[in-house]
């Protein structure tokens, strides 16, 4: 079983399913998340010799959620934020595809962070034995 961990940025407060914001303001923000993570995932992309990119489908992601205040907060509309994290590891090449098929999610997790800047931790993990299969099936049919 292969994996990695990726530490991000906490995405922008106006990317929650209930923010009330104008739309041009969030596709702003979404671009800014996006093109933030994006540039984190290529300078990791380019140091990285732990995973084969792009990490081999089908992939378990786990998401944990660090803060550094213990308030209350909405697990789902937090995944749901992720959304321009998950288009930047297909377009910077991590991932294959975020489609169901191939990116599942494990159980989010929020933590208390204390004084350190809050963020996102992702752990990829993926089985090399059916990554080696699936690659050899696609071999066959091309």
């Amino acid at each position: 079983m292969g994996q990695f961990e990726i530490e991000l940025p906490l995405p922008p407060q106006g990317l929650s399913p209930n923010s009330r914001v104008h739309w041009a303001q969030k596709a702003q923000w979404v671009r800014q998340y996006k093109e933030e993570c994006g540039w984190t995932l290529v300078a990791l992309k380019s140091s990285n010799a732990m995973a084969p990119l792009p990490v081999p489908p089908p992939v378990k992601a786990t998401v944990t959620f660090t803060f550094s205040t213990d308030r209350r907060r909405d697990l789902d509309n937090w995944m749901a934020m992720l959304k321009p994290l998950w288009d930047a590891m297909v377009e910077t090449g991590w991932l294959v595809d975020d489609s169901a098929d191939k990116l599942r999610f494990g159980e989010p997790e929020m933590k208390l962070r204390g004084a350190r800047p809050a963020g996102v931790r992702v752990r990829l993990e993926w089985d090399e034995a059916l990554a080696a299969l699936n690659t050899a099936s696609r071999r066959r049919r091309v």
